[in-house]
């Protein structure tokens, strides 16, 4: 058994100002982010399966951690709006291991420096400039912890007795 979860890390705590992290992620402004009333622990937020349209999030000192619907992976970050990421390293991931697929997006500034997808162990998509640690990481599971440790600034396997707290787009 595999992990199946999917979600991204962004090197700024919007804790207090989700309706930016909207605008920044989703350009046409239309998406809404409102807190649902629950918390879930890491078990629970980490499910990639469960409701369509939700982020469960955990805020660090320097940034933010989600987990996302898989199948909404491609369209979690829409098209982002550079002008609101100035200065933001955001990299979002979706591992299925029970299918051997893998992928990536990640963004600097607004803009996607690095994007990749691999199943059963064939690249599907390579865009952009090769990032140091995917040359030093072959697991390309531990890959993506690493990478969303190096942007949100928190261990991911720390993640596994906090509390996330839901919010639903609108």
């Amino acid at each position: 058994m595999g992990f199946h979860l999917a979600g991204f890390a962004i090197n700024r705590n919007y804790k207090d100002n989700m309706d930016e992290l909207a605008k920044a992620l989703f350009i046409s402004g239309r998406v809404k982010l409102v807190q649902g009333k629950n918390k879930f622990k890491f078990d629970k937020a980490s499910t990639a399966g469960s409701t369509k349209g939700r982020m469960d999030f955990y805020y660090t000192e320097t940034g933010s951690f989600a987990f996302v619907n898989l199948v909404e992976f491609n369209y979690v970050l829409g098209k982002p709006n550079p002008k609101l990421l100035q200065g933001v390293e955001l990299v979002a991931f979706a591992v299925e291991e029970t299918g051997m697929t893998f992928g990536l997006k990640y963004y600097r500034d607004g803009l996607l420096i690095r994007e990749y997808m691999e199943h059963d162990g064939r690249c599907i998509i390579s865009k952009g400039e090769v990032l140091t640690l995917e040359q030093e990481e072959t697991d390309k599971t531990n890959l993506f912890f690493q990478l969303a440790k190096q942007v949100s600034g928190v261990d991911f396997w720390a993640l596994t007795d906090e509390e996330f707290v839901r919010f639903l787009k609108k």
